[in-house]
């Protein structure tokens, strides 16, 4: 951290052009020697997807996948808690597709997806 300290203040007087960008899941944990004055001068925070954009996330990943029924996005958004960030809807989309895999080299037939590979694996992910 000092280092990295050091680095930026030395980049005062330096020519423009120079931009850093830092990200956090927890800005609760950032040093406060980091957010001083003159150091991270702007501060932008996203919140987390509401209700339609859980829809609109699930609708986008999914549609990467063979499905065998009609996603049921609205149900899924629902299933997801309000803290929900779009790596973790594309990281349930991927363990819903695993799960299809498994059950079709099991069956020995083609891969599909099913609503209830993807309720399955949001269950998964809540309980992480």
């Amino acid at each position: 951290m000092a280092a990295l300290l050091a680095e930026l203040d030395g980049a005062r007087g330096k020519p423009d052009g120079v931009l850093l960008i830092g990200c956090t899941n927890d800005a609760d944990c950032l040093d406060p020697a980091l957010l001083r004055s003159g150091r991270m001068g702007v501060h932008i925070s996203f919140a987390p997807p509401d209700r339609n954009g859980r829809r609109a996330l699930l609708s986008h990943f999914s549609a990467r996948v063979e499905s065998v029924d009609e996603l049921d996005v609205t149900l899924l958004a629902e299933l997801l808690p309000a803290e929900t960030t779009a790596s973790t809807i594309e990281e349930a989309v991927a363990e819903a597709w695993r799960l299809a895999v498994g059950n079709a080299l099991r069956e020995n037939r083609a891969p599909v997806l099913t609503q209830a590979d993807r309720q399955r694996a949001l269950g998964l992910l809540q309980l992480q």
